[in-house]
């Protein structure tokens, strides 16, 4: 056999880039100037989802969950069939209302509530007391306040409450006609503020169950809560679930009207 030459490789190697001219032939190429297209647009797309979640992680990171809102949220329940009666301080002899105790279609509550009338002898509250802040916050004191001096006994029209419901366990009572009506606890001998400190955290509740009792005046009042945040000390005021005071009066010897 005679030798033969081995043929030249056909791999071509290239030194150096390609020149100018052949960059612009091979970008006409239609897969080339697509790819090209596709990777610009995925490299847009990536850089603006990482701006976008880099704005909502910095909004996040800068805000505490309860911020904005007051330390302490509370709701108030009042428990209109608790007193025994309703007292107005004038008597009712004319009108619809009127009418609509002679007919039984009087809501007791509400109608003393349009006349500035009260609960008789008692009256059930609930209020329940929740933590809105991440740090702690702690309840110090909840104590009524008079919107006015306390008078007699409303006995200008007296209308009963039938069919109360139950009254479940008081936890803590008020004697509105002390000087300084307090919370005292019935459960734990007595027990009162600055003896007992609430502490709440993040949407912790603490419900008290609040019986108010009048024997010898006639009381408008609201709520105190004094507590401590971080900013130091505060107070909320609590009303009934309308905006108005809470009404109570003692039972009167005699009545212009009874219904």
């Amino acid at each position: 056999m005679g030798y033969r030459r081995p043929e030249a490789s056909r791999e071509r190697r290239h030194d150096h880039p390609p020149r100018p001219g052949k960059v612009r032939l091979l970008l006409r190429r239609p897969a080339v100037w697509l790819g090209s297209v596709l990777a610009a647009g995925v490299l847009a797309t990536v850089t603006a989802t990482a701006g976008v979640l880099g704005g909502r992680l910095g909004t996040g990171l800068g805000t505490s969950p309860g911020e904005g809102r007051d330390p302490v949220g509370h709701h108030v329940i009042v428990d209109h069939q608790s007193p025994d009666a309703y007292a107005l301080p004038r008597a009712l002899t004319e009108g619809p209302d009127r009418t609509a105790l002679l007919t039984g279609r009087a809501e007791a509550a509400s109608l003393a509530a349009r006349h500035q009338g009260a609960a008789v002898s008692s009256l059930a509250v609930t209020l329940v007391l929740t933590g809105q802040r991440t740090a702690p916050v702690t309840v110090v004191d909840v104590h009524p306040e008079l919107a006015a001096p306390c008078t007699s006994n409303l006995n200008g029209t007296y209308i009963p409450v039938l069919n109360q419901g139950d009254r479940g366990a008081a936890s803590f009572t008020v004697d509105m006609d002390k000087p300084k009506p307090r919370l005292v606890r019935t459960d734990r001998k007595g027990q009162t503020f600055p003896q007992l400190n609430i502490d709440l955290k993040l949407d912790e509740r603490y419900t008290l169950a609040l019986v108010f009792t009048a024997r010898r005046h006639h009381c408008a009042f609201t709520l105190k809560v004094r507590y401590l945040d971080r900013k130091g000390p505060a107070t909320l005021t609590v009303t009934d679930p309308e905006g108005r005071p809470f009404a109570l009066t003692g039972k009167a010897r005699r009545y212009a009207v009874r219904y």
